[in-house]
């Protein structure tokens, strides 16, 4: 009966030792729509962002959680702590509230979109003078300063804007690098009347995660070189995140990942199996 009991014992510790130990669990939150490569739609989470923060949480012995739900109720839950952070998070001083902003070490830049007749290659928002240039209704201006002829159109996206230059409607549209490997992959034949304008719109930008401040992985400290007299922003921040909160331990995982190519790599996976 012992040695019985004995083995049971053994095989109890033996299946603990195989078992992975997480420290803790990290939860992503995200919209129920798609952003290919990046995720998937409500029911599949495969892409870049599962499994960037996988070895980002497994960096620091913690687990990465997926929750989908409609955005505003994710920024909800976020207040409360329910969900630990939103990958893809533009900073505004309302969201600002209840997220703190860092890289979330994806970087994107914008490329142009011509008729291929258009000959010559577009490097600077300068020679959109003269251009019909057409934006979302409600989107973000980039060429407001610069004398430019800006269509403002509802519903605009790229497949909306790829039949408005074919049709002659327009003459430039530029959308993230993203969107347009996503859509030429699946509409490869439309390549030959369309001609692409990789630098045209300002180089590579830092995307930010917006981490509640409400979970119980976030922990702050005063930030001794905010300054009242300017804006808040990310890069005048109220606080600073604790070096030693799980937080902080994350967000440098997540960094390492970006220099060291990894984010790189996932991106050119996920682009090349659609």
């Amino acid at each position: 009966m012992k040695t019985k009991l004995y083995k049971v014992v053994i095989i109890y510790f033996i299946v603990l030792v195989c078992i992975p130990s997480f420290a803790c669990e990290i939860t992503l939150g995200f919209k129920l729509k798609p952003k290919r490569p990046f995720i998937g739609g409500a029911q599949d989470n495969s892409g870049v962002y599962k499994d960037l923060y996988s070895l980002a949480a497994s960096k620091i012995s913690c687990k990465l959680s997926i929750k989908r739900f409609p955005k505003m109720r994710i920024y909800r839950m976020m207040k409360h702590g329910e969900v630990d952070f939103y990958p893809g998070m533009k900073f505004n001083l309302k969201r600002a509230k209840f997220a703190y902003f860092a890289v979330n070490g994806i970087y994107y830049s914008k490329t142009g979109l011509t008729l291929n007749k258009f000959t010559r290659d577009i490097t600077s928002l300068d020679q959109l003078k003269g251009l019909r240039t057409a934006i979302p209704l409600g989107g973000i201006n980039i060429y407001q300063n610069k004398k430019i002829d800006v269509f403002k159109i509802n519903q605009l996206d790229i497949k909306r804007a790829t039949v408005m230059l074919l049709n002659n409607r327009i003459d430039f549209y530029s959308d993230d690098t993203s969107v347009l490997d996503v859509f030429f992959k699946y509409n490869e034949e439309m390549r030959g009347n369309l001609k692409l304008h990789p630098n045209c719109c300002g180089g590579k930008k830092p995307y930010h995660l917006g981490f509640a401040m409400g979970s119980k992985h976030f922990k702050a400290s005063v930030n001794q070189s905010f300054n009242k007299s300017y804006s808040v922003s990310i890069n005048n921040f109220p606080v600073v995140v604790d070096p030693q909160s799980i937080a902080f331990k994350f967000m440098e995982a997540v960094k390492q990942l970006s220099d060291d190519g990894t984010v790189d790599r996932l991106y050119a996976k996920y682009v090349g199996e659609m």
